[in-house]
């Protein structure tokens, strides 16, 4: 009698090969093949950098010294609409313009606007009077006093007069120098008419100074000079 077949037994499945990473080092894992791999990579933190007590002593001082001279240039120098005083007598009119203030050792200028409301035509001359010991005075060769040659009836002409403080006034004092106006003619002389208060301001050239920072960038380095010490000192930022 023959014998039965015995069945085919089905093959052993194999365990898959281990995993391996080699590192670049001695140290090799070797991990099961049920095994999970976690891998958190941590860069260490970019300490910051030491808190540089000069630099942050020039940024407090040039801070300082910036808000100085922001506080000047809105008070003293930013330009604002000139008051205008109007003044009659002889049928004319007179219109003054002039800064709101003048800075020891800057040259201002004042503008007149004079304008014949009479019937006839005006010869004349309008002379500026500063009060006794006022600093004002006329730029050379200029003087204080305005020629108005045959001004028609209806027409005005304007005339400027350049002025400089004479002395310096008394530091963060400042000073108002009165003034007045005469009218004359060839043949008579009318009296004296209340002018404008000028306000001097108590810091010299700073209009001179503003200007020459305007124009070289000074001002602009300062500021890129502060901004790299803060980003340094204060945010702790490193240019990468």
């Amino acid at each position: 009698m023959a014998k039965a077949k015995q069945p085919a037994q089905p093959p052993i499945p194999q365990p898959p090969a281990p995993i391996v990473l080699n590192l670049p080092s001695p140290l090799t894992l070797k991990l099961e093949p049920d095994a999970q791999l976690n891998v958190s990579v941590i860069t260490p933190e970019k300490p910051k950098p030491p808190f540089n007590r000069l630099l942050a002593g020039f940024a407090a001082i040039f801070i300082g010294l910036a808000g100085f001279w922001l506080y000047l240039f809105y008070t003293y120098i930013v330009p604002r609409n000139y008051p205008v005083t109007t003044i009659r007598d002889a049928s004319l009119s007179v219109a003054i313009a002039f800064p709101t203030y003048f800075t020891p050792g800057d040259e201002a200028e004042m503008e007149f606007n004079i304008a014949n409301g009479g019937a006839e035509s005006f010869t004349g001359h309008l002379t500026v009077c500063f009060a006794d010991g006022a600093p004002v005075r006329p730029v050379p060769p200029e003087t204080t006093t305005l020629e108005v040659q045959n001004l028609a009836p209806g027409a005005s002409r304007s005339h400027r007069l350049k002025v400089a403080l004479g002395k310096s006034p008394a530091l963060f004092g400042g000073e108002t120098v009165n003034s007045s106006l005469r009218l004359s003619t060839a043949q008579c002389a009318f009296q004296p008419i209340a002018g404008p208060q000028l306000q001097t301001a108590p810091w010299p050239y700073l209009r001179t100074i503003n200007n020459w920072l305007s124009s070289t960038g000074v001002i602009a380095a300062i500021a890129a000079f502060l901004w790299e010490v803060m980003k340094k000192t204060v945010f702790g930022w490193e240019a990468k």
